[in-house]
């Protein structure tokens, strides 16, 4: 049985959200999406302002995808997942991940 848009881990991690926004200060969102490339597993992240355009730097996009796999260790981190910054959240997202165009294989499934 699927749960979209469920909360990925009970309750809130102010401590990784304000280290994300000390990161980036405009980012509002971050959206992480698992692809494997080469049969590795990788992830896809958008740092996003308000507007939902990119912010921040590659580095930041790394470090903010550790600091959100720390603070929310039970996620399903083969899922794709939404932090909210201001809610200091992180919620679980629908399927499909990546659009086909790009050639990456989607990690997969509930496993």
């Amino acid at each position: 049985m699927l749960h979209h848009n469920r909360p990925a881990h009970p309750g809130i991690n102010t401590g990784a959200a304000r280290a994300i926004s000390a990161l980036v200060p405009e980012a509002v969102t971050v959206l992480i999406t698992p692809v494997t490339h080469d049969g590795k597993q990788r992830y896809r992240v958008l740092v996003a302002d308000a507007a939902g355009a990119e912010v921040g730097t590659a580095d930041a996009a790394r470090r903010a995808v550790r600091l959100l796999r720390q603070a929310f260790p039970a996620a399903n981190w083969r899922r794709e997942q939404l932090a909210h910054l201001g809610r200091a959240d992180l919620t679980e997202q629908p399927y499909p991940a990546a659009p086909v165009h790009l050639g990456l294989d989607t990690a997969g499934g509930d496993q």
